[in-house]
């Protein structure tokens, strides 16, 4: 990416990352509103809402996947034509602009 781009992050990461938290699954050195909070305070660091679209759009996806929070950080990704940055292998196969 350039460097004048904007790097965009779900509200859907930030519950996934909370709930993975909650379960155990994820340690983080802060508390989640900690870490939106230096989210929001990040240069080119946007957060963007789940809107009508990514959900439609989530739906529709030809992707045999149950994880609705993975699904809409696809449709998220394809909505705005943007790379994914994951190390998931699921959406690495799926989604052709996923990186890591």
């Amino acid at each position: 990416m350039e460097a004048s781009s904007t790097y965009v992050v779900n509200a859907v990461s930030i519950w996934e990352i909370g709930w993975k938290i909650h379960r155990g699954k994820l340690v983080l050195p802060m508390s989640v509103g900690a870490y939106v909070g230096h989210l929001l305070e990040t240069e080119r660091v946007e957060i963007h809402p789940t809107e009508l679209e990514i959900w439609l759009q989530s739906i529709e996806l030809d992707w045999h996947h149950k994880d609705p929070a993975d699904r809409i950080i696809v449709a998220t990704a394809n909505v705005l034509g943007c790379p994914l940055v994951t190390s998931d292998g699921r959406i690495r196969e799926f989604y052709s602009l996923a990186i890591w």
